[in-house]
Order: structure tokens, then sequence, then C-alpha cells
């Protein structure tokens, strides 16, 4: 997969963009029963029953025979993991105010049924400015009814070890998550 960010500027107003591009002949097709581009349909599934202003807005789906790409508006183009390199000595207000904005995100998604399961700083959006902050690439998450869906691994430490062993899990995998984040912090 390639991402690719991008700025426009509206005015005064500034928007970022996203693109994930996948290579199809390129994506894993011995998951259990799940087709490649069907991982990806299901992503857009997902993102589109979150509707919260947390999560990342897809604004287009463009698809090839050989390659598709997802477009998300989000906030900014500084990941969260970015935004602590380059923020070292956080000021405590603010890294409660990014705390709290991301237990409100979790809880978007678990109003609606979903497990993020891989939350992790790179998939996370900021602006540097007011800390509002952009999940985006749902890429790893599941419906809570769905949660015995094959899973690709990546940023493994912060994923829950339930998850890692292949073992029963529940929206608590994201609360894991949101600790090894805040660690960070």
């Amino acid at each position: 997969m390639i991402y690719a960010l991008c700025q426009q500027m509206k005015g005064k107003s500034k928007e970022a963009y996203l693109a994930k591009f996948i290579e199809t002949s390129l994506l894993i097709e011995d998951i259990e029963a799940v087709a490649p581009t069907d991982q990806y349909l299901y992503e857009i599934r997902l993102s589109r029953c979150i509707n919260s202003n947390f999560f990342a807005l897809i604004v287009g789906v463009f698809e090839h025979q050989d390659f598709m790409v997802i477009v998300y508006r989000i906030r900014s183009d500084i990941s969260l993991r970015e935004f602590i390199v380059k923020n070292s000595s956080l000021q405590p207000s603010d890294i409660e105010e990014v705390i709290g904005n991301l237990v409100l995100a979790i809880s978007d998604a678990h109003r609606n049924d979903i497990i993020l399961r891989q939350l992790n700083p790179e998939m996370i959006f900021i602006d540097p400015l007011d800390l509002s902050l952009t999940i985006c690439d749902l890429s790893g998450a599941v419906f809570k009814s769905d949660y015995s869906r094959p899973f690709i691994r990546s940023c493994i430490g912060f994923i829950a070890p339930e998850i890692v062993e292949d073992a029963v899990y529940s929206k608590r995998a994201d609360v894991f998550s949101l600790g090894v984040i805040i660690y960070m912090l």
C-alpha cells in the first residue's frame, strides 16, 4: 500500500487529503474466504457507518483492474506520531485534550459496534493548532458481530495481545491501543 498526502488551500482555510493506493496484484488473497477487493469494500462500509467528525470522510473511491484508490479528507497532514516526535515536551493540558479526543473517537466507533483493532499514531492525523484529530484507514477494523474476520497485522505494538494470539476479543482491545498511545504522549 502506498499513501500520499496533499493539501489544498480554499480561501484562508486549508484542507488535507490522504490517498491510499492499493495495487490489486499485491493484495493478500489467501485470507480465508475474503476476496482482496472485499477487504476494502468492507473498510468503506465501516467508514460510512461511523458518521463522526473524528473519522476521515471518504471523498472518492477509484477502481482500475490493477489498483484501487481510496481518498480521505483529513483535518491535517500531520500524523500523531510526527506530532509527538516534533513536540517532545507537550503541555499537560495539550495531552489531556488529545486523550479526550481519542476517547471520544473510540466511543463513536464503539457506539456503532465497530472495533478498531489496530489504532495507532500513524493512522491518526492531528491539527497542531486546535488538537482536533482524524482517524483514518479502517483496514483493520471490524463490526463487533464480525470479530472473527481475518486480520492483517501491522504496528504490532499497538495491537491487544488477545488479537495477536487470535483469541476472543472485545471493544476493550481498543482500550489497550489507547493505553499505548497515552504512554507515548
